[in-house]
């Protein structure tokens, strides 16, 4: 295995392993990690990370700097994920986890079938230099892979040493760094980006939540309007006379719920769910607001509505708060519903051939919400949910105390808070 190692890796990797350690004057046994090289166009997108593998084992064969190996790399970026500061340069706090004093980083362009350039720096990110830049051609030996387009995968016995791959480094430069400098400043025009998002699997993920609502303050609305002529009003209350419509407005509710569950995912800012939730909903004691013109109140018993609402709904997401603590987001969202409604002491066919209390009757409606809420970080994988949201549904149809040329029209709204725990992966 040696000697196939020292076959495929010969020549311009151990001439830009020998450079790297001729520029590293009073540099000897300190701590080097080889971040995955960056790969350009015309080559399979491992190239960057078995290019930086050969590098790595002809820089370890050199005997000169203490080269971190995948296992150590793993294990601080693991580390890092759960316990680093999100506000804090990520590749400044992996080296300072390996106790590493430099880098080297890179970008590997094709060239031609046959041939591709490797562009190397040699970095210290503490002190913002570049020790040396260094580039040579090496063999394509990905040329067939690309133009095939074969799978993308690390070669079996490039797995080993290869770091990790660091999704979201970009090491490229805009400076004209001459090949071999030995101490070449770092300035403010310089275009390296030593970090990646540390909470990139925490920012850019899906989720299951389970929720169930803390309290709600629901104001239920109904409207009964023959198409002509009048209504009898004692149909609804204790009230002998008729009207051309029969309005209660702005009954208050107890509710039950919602208790529901959701599918979603959040990518930069932006993000969506999918969920389905149930939630019932009946009239307190009171007074109810008419629209009669002589009897504007009407003393209402408990439970003169009860509404169940079985829904499905969909959120257009938009996160502006994004920390390692908290995501804050707001929404906008659309539902279709199925809602069971019955009143006790309202008169209609509803399964009668006489009219008669009570009417129950199902229908589809649709909703509108506007959400505001948190996810509250207990791990990489649990959040806590908290949300607010205004919620207005209405009947589309089927809603009806089966009175021929009679629409009947039922409107919830209002406030819901819901609380719940959420599954990221």
């Amino acid at each position: 295995m040696f000697c196939f190692f020292q076959l495929s890796y010969a020549g311009s990797y151990e001439s830009i392993a020998s450079s790297l350690v001729n520029s590293g004057a009073g540099l000897k046994g300190e701590k080097l990690v080889i971040i995955p090289f960056k790969t350009g166009s015309g080559l399979p997108g491992y190239a960057g990370e078995s290019a930086a593998h050969k590098l790595q084992i002809k820089l370890t064969q050199e005997i000169y700097y203490d080269v971190i190996t995948k296992p150590e790399f793993e294990k601080a970026d693991a580390w890092l994920k759960e316990n680093g500061d999100s506000n804090k340069n990520y590749a400044l706090q992996l080296m300072e986890r390996l106790n590493a004093k430099l880098a080297v980083t890179g970008e590997i362009n094709r060239k031609s079938d046959s041939a591709a350039e490797l562009k190397v720096r040699l970095i210290n990110p503490f002190d913002k230099k570049t020790i040396s830049t260094i580039s040579d051609e090496i063999p394509n030996e990905w040329a067939s892979i690309a133009s095939s387009g074969g799978a993308e995968h690390v070669p079996a016995q490039e797995q080993n040493m290869v770091p990790a791959p660091a999704a979201g480094y970009s090491f490229a430069s805009t400076e004209n760094a001459s090949a071999g400098s030995a101490s070449q400043s770092y300035s403010s025009s310089s275009a390296y980006d030593y970090g990646r998002d540390l909470n990139k699997k925490r920012s850019d993920y899906a989720f299951f939540d389970i929720f169930y609502g803390l309290s709600n303050s629901q104001n239920l609305s109904m409207e009964f309007k023959p198409q002509s002529g009048y209504l009898y009003v004692k149909d609804f209350i204790d009230r002998d006379t008729y009207a051309s419509s029969f309005e209660l407005n702005d009954l208050e509710t107890d509710s039950k719920g919602p208790i529901g569950f959701r599918f979603g995912m959040f990518q930069d800012v932006v993000g969506f769910d999918l969920g389905f939730r149930y939630a019932s909903y009946e009239t307190k004691a009171q007074n109810g607001e008419t629209n009669l013109v002589n009897y504007s109140k009407a003393p209402l018993p408990k439970k003169y509505a009860m509404v169940d609402v079985y829904e499905m709904n969909g959120d257009l997401l938009f996160r502006f708060v994004n920390s390692s603590f908290a995501d804050i987001y707001a929404g906008i969202g659309l539902g279709m519903n199925l809602t069971h409604v019955e009143l006790p002491y309202v008169k209609g066919y509803t399964g009668f051939s006489v009219k008669q209390p009570p009417v129950k009757e199902t229908g589809f409606g649709m909703s509108f919400r506007i959400p505001v809420g948190a996810r509250w970080k207990l791990s990489d994988s649990v959040h806590l949910l908290t949300e607010a949201s205004f919620e207005a549904s209405m009947t589309m149809g089927g809603f009806s105390r089966n009175i021929v040329d009679e629409d009947d029209t039922y409107y919830l709204w209002g406030f819901q808070t819901i609380a719940g725990i959420g599954f990221v992966f």
